[in-house]
């Protein structure tokens, strides 16, 4: 996050915008097929806590290409070091 700003800071004079993008579970194919590799004998009750999220399900690509058009379109003009979190509300 603090490259973001330190770039947006360096290069805004030059007109330029910078912003990141920070999504947790995105459903693709590989997120899905993740789960079959998890070890037998793993606390599913622990792993799942730790991927839990206030909001259900994962993200959808097309959720996360909406933000980052949103971010490069002129409605986002005065939007430039910021950091978007795409996660259900799971990362402070």
């Amino acid at each position: 996050m603090l490259l973001t700003k330190s770039m947006a800071l360096e290069l805004s004079p030059s007109g330029v915008r910078v912003n990141c993008v920070c999504p947790a579970g995105v459903d693709t194919p590989l997120a899905g097929g993740a789960a079959a590799s998890i070890p037998r004998g793993v606390d599913t009750k622990m792993l799942g806590r730790i991927i839990e999220s206030p909001l259900p399900g994962m993200a959808q690509p097309s959720e996360i290409a909406e933000a980052i058009a949103y971010l490069a379109s002129d409605a986002a003009r005065m939007i430039t070091g910021t950091s978007l979190l795409i996660d259900g509300g799971t990362q402070s």
